[in-house]
């Protein structure tokens, strides 16, 4: 028997399922393979997973699957892909969690099944009790994660931060940096001599924690950021360039569960960290609560693209586009309003023309950073 782990999500939330895999397995008793062949940071030629971790249990992936009893069911056609297209958006093989398995019933999985595919996070990885952090510890990064981490020199005095900022990614709200702060001026407080190791996928964070903090107190994992309001960071084109960008995000979620305190965006990046650093003193961790947790354009407005009129005055004027919306028709006062995502950040005495594109510029700055 054997226990499938999918890799469709980014880097954390593929380890999210893998852990999973890994507890499913050593309950079962049986080997547990990760199938990230393909996905985001695919690797033409092997299955990436192998080449970043090492674990127990580990097996090397069946060149074939003929005649195996697949768990679900609606698996068994596609358990050799990856990533099978998604018929729709509520697809069962999206579905696939550890407690669909156990629900089951583990000896009766055993005898009715050859392989059980996992291909989602389960309560277990949000678990209060840090359930699957045992295993997420248990994964042993290669040689060039380790070295990096290493590198690094971070201890449990320093204090770690991961701020997911979208850098222009269309449904990204970037978080209140100004919050960011406030925790990791309490935290500095409480641990005199602490550095800031920070995790961001955008440059412009990066700015602004220096000019906070100075340049000897931020610390950063090597890596290339995209142009400001380029979007997603790791949307590499080339299978090293996509390895690269695995073994850069490996590095920082590891080097992250080397600090005694943590403040961090949600998502499974950030609780791969939270489950690498655990157990963490009271009050270590603090979770940014955004307003807004995505953006979806409304109907009253439609995006400033570069073939606007007022898109290249602003480009002009300095101004990026990402995230910048204008209202389909005047207010009452015959005046338009202009939005960075859902901030108000200037109004129009025209559709075509901004008045004041420095105070434009300030007024996104605010809450984009650049």
């Amino acid at each position: 028997m054997i226990v499938v782990a999918k890799g469709p999500y980014g880097l954390g939330g593929n380890i999210s399922v893998l852990a999973d895999a890994m507890r499913l397995g050593e309950a079962l008793g049986c080997g547990v393979a990760a199938d990230w062949a393909a996905g985001r940071y695919c690797v033409d030629g092997a299955n990436v997973a192998d080449l970043l971790f090492d674990y127990d249990r580990r097996v090397p992936w069946p060149g074939s699957f003929d005649g195996c009893r697949v768990f679900p069911e609606a698996w068994s056609a596609d358990v050799a892909t990856t990533v099978p297209p998604m018929r729709a958006s509520s697809d069962p093989i999206w579905m696939s969690r550890a407690v669909d398995a156990e629900e089951y019933g583990l000896d009766a999985l055993a005898c009715d099944y050859d392989v059980v595919v996992l291909s989602r996070d389960s309560k277990y990885w949000h678990s209060k009790d840090y359930e699957l952090a045992p295993y997420v510890q248990a994964l042993r990064p290669n040689q060039e994660v380790r070295d990096g981490v290493a590198a690094l020199g971070l201890s449990r005095l320093d204090v770690g931060v991961h701020l997911r900022h979208g850098n222009g990614e269309r449904s990204v709200v970037p978080p209140d940096v100004g919050w960011f702060f406030e925790q990791v001026d309490d935290l500095t407080e409480q641990r005199s001599g602490s550095r800031i190791f920070l995790c961001t996928d955008c440059s412009a964070v990066v700015d602004a924690f220096v000019s906070r903090y100075g340049s000897r107190r931020v610390l950063t994992a090597p890596k290339g950021y995209r142009p400001l309001g380029a979007g997603p960071m790791h949307a590499a084109k080339t299978s090293a360039d996509r390895y690269r960008s695995a073994v850069e995000a490996a590095t920082d979620m590891w080097a992250l569960g080397q600090c005694g305190a943590l403040v961090r965006s949600a998502g499974f990046f950030s609780g791969t960290a939270r489950n690498l650093g655990a157990p963490w003193r009271r009050g270590s961790l603090r979770l940014f609560a955004p307003v807004y947790r995505s953006y979806h354009q409304p109907a009253e407005v439609r995006p400033v693209t570069k073939t606007d009129q007022l898109g290249r005055s602003l480009i002009d004027a300095g101004v990026l586009l990402d995230g910048l919306y204008l209202s389909q028709a005047p207010a009452d006062d015959g005046r338009w309003d202009l939005f960075y995502l859902y901030w108000p950040v200037g109004r129009l005495g025209s559709p075509q023309e901004a008045d004041d594109p420095a105070a434009i510029a300030a007024a996104v700055r605010e809450h984009r950073l650049y």
